[in-house]
């Protein structure tokens, strides 16, 4: 199968740490970087069959990233879009005898204002797994200044480490009780 995909930048950064190094291991390693969200158009092609693709994705960039081989025992990396918002949301988390280590980032973007949301906390819920003990349906809830978010995620493709999702539910509930209906929404996945 050939890929060949184009990657157009929306000018839309999101931040890890908002570009300020995180220590992220019990050695003092750090983390810093941004998720760039683009435009992706592009074909695939298997065998002469050609079809034409287009949606959205984000090329990571991640600065001084160094923690030991396997140190963190729960990684989810979660991004999507939807017609209304721009998501993503990074949680790794680990204990070591008696310590526990978790970092945890996120920002939420209303695309129509161009609010740059940062979750003052946030939750990924596994809600359903497969017979290998997969997520293959889960909730993110996040709370912000502006308002909460909740969204049910349905895995629809997987790779060795990354889960294609389909937004079945979710809304952005704002705090004077409006409510944002979330529609179109794709993303993906990380679990290591």
């Amino acid at each position: 199968m050939g890929v060949n995909l184009n990657f157009t930048s929306l000018g839309v950064p999101f931040w890890i740490n908002r570009g300020r190094e995180a220590i992220c291991s019990p050695k003092g390693d750090t983390m810093s970087g941004f998720w760039d969200i683009s435009k992706v158009e592009g074909f695939l092609t298997r065998n002469t069959q050609k079809t034409k693709i287009s949606g959205m994705g984000f090329n990571e960039h991640l600065f001084s990233l160094t923690p030991p081989e396997r140190f963190w025992q729960r990684v989810d990396g979660i991004f999507f879009y939807t017609d209304q918002i721009y998501c993503a949301f990074w949680h790794l988390e680990n204990k070591i005898g008696s310590r526990r280590y978790e970092y945890k980032d996120g920002a939420v973007l209303i695309r129509e204002t161009e609010e740059y949301l940062i979750p003052i906390d946030f939750k990924i819920e596994y809600l359903e797994l497969d017979n290998l003990k997969r997520p293959v349906k889960i909730r993110i809830l996040a709370d912000t200044t502006k308002g909460k978010l909740n969204v049910v995620a349905q895995a629809l493709a997987e790779t060795e480490k990354q889960l294609a999702l389909k937004i079945i539910d979710g809304q952005f509930v704002f705090k004077d009780g409006r409510k944002m209906r979330l529609t179109n929404g794709y993303g993906q996945h990380a679990l290591w």
